[in-house]
């Protein structure tokens, strides 16, 4: 595949996993996670996981009503110069509400902006790393 190939894949990629959060698809979500995927947020860097992360993302899609999940611009997508790493650059704004463990609403209302890590496995682009903070 070219670079325009798989950027245009990429982005793609991103706007059906919006739609998998929308309809709670975990399996669309974490159908291109490497194994050895980290995660880096808040000071912390993580490994969780695909058991872990399907977990997290299952009790967080079944206990979430989204009111918006729309991306706030074109995702920018890069390559390595050897072609077998790229990154994109992501941001979108989330509201809705969320059934706490007790029972209790609490709002969601927040941008999100990351970085997704991929890489070239046999053919296929793996989510590797994902650095993200919220505002």
């Amino acid at each position: 595949m070219q670079s325009d190939e798989v950027r245009r894949m990429l982005i793609a990629r991103f706007e059906e996993n919006i739609k998998a959060h929308l309809r709670g698809d975990v399996e669309f979500i974490l159908a291109d996670q490497a194994p050895d995927f980290w995660v880096m947020q808040e000071g912390e860097i993580t490994y969780p996981s695909l058991t872990e992360q399907r977990e997290r993302f299952t009790n967080y899609l079944a206990n979430t009503n989204f009111h918006e999940y729309s991306s706030l611009m074109t995702p920018e997508i890069e390559f390595s110069d050897d072609r077998k790493s790229a990154w994109g650059k992501y941001r979108v704004r989330v509201r809705g509400e969320t059934v706490n463990s007790d029972g209790s609403l609490s709002e969601l209302d927040f941008v999100c902006a990351w970085v997704w890590l991929f890489r070239l496995v046999d053919g296929r682009w793996l989510r590797v790393g994902e650095v993200s903070t919220w505002r």
